[in-house]
């Protein structure tokens, strides 16, 4: 941990937010992104991090230095989005934001694509979504999702082994739903 991290940390754990808002500033973003694709919906990504946020206030005498800080804080991000999907009755879609294309038909396939790879990693188990976000989509190593997971980096090749394949298992089932006329076999 960098000195100036660290110094952050003790004024925080004094009770500091000035210094407690300067730790979280630079993972604001990221964990905003982590939430936002593993629960779909901005409403609830920014309910998550602000409820991870304050668990991080109210547990900083807790963290003991054994991972970044950033890496702490997206565990508690991740916990929080568990929680909340587990307690969800269905399963809702993320808002897909358009790219302005020159051409509406080509600009509606990409739309029609992202979405359907967005709801096929929607209904993976939130473990199995949590790898592939992390790993693909914020370009983390497996050692440090293993530790915002607290799992061994094992487990996590054998999680991103498994989503990859049941991603594109959802994926095919939807093709072949949409190629029967919409109709599920």
């Amino acid at each position: 941990m960098r000195a100036h991290e660290e110094d952050l940390l003790v004024r925080a754990r004094r009770g500091d937010a000035e210094a407690f808002g300067q730790l979280i500033r630079p993972c604001l973003d990221r964990a905003y992104r982590l939430a936002l694709r593993l629960l779909g919906q901005a409403e609830d990504a920014e309910d998550a991090v602000q409820d991870a946020l304050y668990k991080a206030w109210r547990g900083l005498a807790g963290f003991q230095g054994r991972a970044r800080f950033s890496t702490w804080l997206y565990r508690i991000v991740w916990r929080e989005c568990l929680d909340r999907s587990r307690r969800r009755d269905e399963v809702r879609l993320a808002a897909d934001v358009l790219d302005p294309g020159p051409d509406p038909h080509e600009r509606l396939a990409r739309t029609e694509s992202r979405q359907e790879v967005q709801a096929a990693l929607l209904r993976l188990p939130p473990p199995y979504r949590a790898v592939l976000v992390l790993f693909y989509l914020e370009d983390m190593p497996v050692k440090d999702i293993a530790n915002i997971l607290d799992l061994p980096e094992g487990t996590v090749k054998t999680h991103l082994y498994r989503a990859r394949r049941a991603l594109r298992a959802e994926l095919d089932l939807n093709g072949d739903r949409m190629a029967g006329g919409g109709r599920e076999r």
